[in-house]
């Protein structure tokens, strides 16, 4: 298997874990959804560092840029966050992070909370961003921008996501919404389920996910179910797979009328400030006759 194959299947795994929990962990303890918000102390003189490209987008996008002490090596949006220090890639370097003096960490909730401890052994603040739905991420967009001064910037952000949003339900109003399948993997077929920021995505988009009874917010799913229930579209994330599903399911309605897309990979994958671009584009997808 090349490397860039590697690198794609260990980024999927990547955004999945951070929607769905992979895991198993625990809910981190400063929490930007909580009743608590998000709380760091001296926040405006922290080395803050990412651990996640799609926390790294969102900082950016938050107009903390200069406050970004270091990021993984694989947050590469915006191109110049490559140019930052690293702490690691899938897994941190703690003694990198402590060579850094970094003061806090930002993560994603069910992705990187197993590091809570042992940042704390550090000195080091941790906070998780929640990325199960459009809802949560901007909430923790906020929650960041409250924390960090930068209110403002956030507010904006969040408009965003709210205009998106908007535009979806008015694309779908009175359509009749079509049943979609998101090949998240396909050697084995995975998907998403509840809980699962791509099926928030499909919903706002006035889409009906057929794996609506998945039982977690990633999993394997089985071609013949696949087969059965016979989507109307087909979300693939490459050209490889949009062809090794023409192959696979010559039957299925997606494939017989054209209907296997391409979704782009950053903004759909990422659950950052460019979701509400990936919702534009996916619900124009669902529904291109409004």
């Amino acid at each position: 298997m090349g490397g860039r194959r590697r690198r794609w299947i260990g980024l999927l795994w990547l955004c999945a874990a951070a929607a769905a929990g992979v895991w198993g962990c625990q809910q981190a303890p400063n929490d930007p959804n909580s009743n608590g918000g998000l709380h760091f102390e001296n926040a405006e003189t922290l080395r803050i560092a990412s651990a996640l490209p799609s926390v790294t987008e969102t900082l950016y996008a938050l107009g903390l840029e200069d406050r970004i002490a270091a990021v993984t090596s694989n947050c590469d949006y915006p191109p110049e966050a490559k140019e930052k220090e690293s702490i690691g890639d899938f897994s941190l370097n703690y003694e990198k992070i402590a060579a850094l003096k970094i003061d806090a960490v930002i993560g994603a909730r069910g992705f990187t909370d197993a590091a809570a401890d042992r940042l704390r052994e550090l000195g080091v603040q941790y906070a998780a961003m929640d990325s199960s739905n459009m809802d949560a991420v901007a909430r923790s967009i906020k929650e960041l921008g409250k924390a960090f001064g930068t209110e403002e910037k956030a507010r904006e952000l969040v408009q965003t996501f709210d205009a998106a949003i908007e535009r979806a339900a008015a694309r779908a109003e009175g359509k009749k919404r079509p049943t979609v399948f998101w090949v998240q993997w396909n050697q084995p077929l995975s998907t998403v389920g509840p809980g699962n920021f791509h099926h928030d995505l499909i919903q706002k988009a006035g889409g009906e996910n057929i794996a609506f009874d998945l039982g977690s917010a990633y999993a394997p799913f089985s071609e013949e179910t696949l087969i059965l229930r016979n989507p109307e579209i087909l979300l693939v994330h490459g050209k490889a797979a949009a062809e090794w599903a023409r192959r696979r399911f010559p039957s299925v309605e997606a494939v017989r009328s054209g209907r296997v897309y391409l979704f782009s990979f950053d903004e759909a994958a990422r659950p950052g400030p460019r979701l509400p671009a990936a919702l534009d584009r996916l619900s124009q997808l669902l529904h291109p006759e409004s």
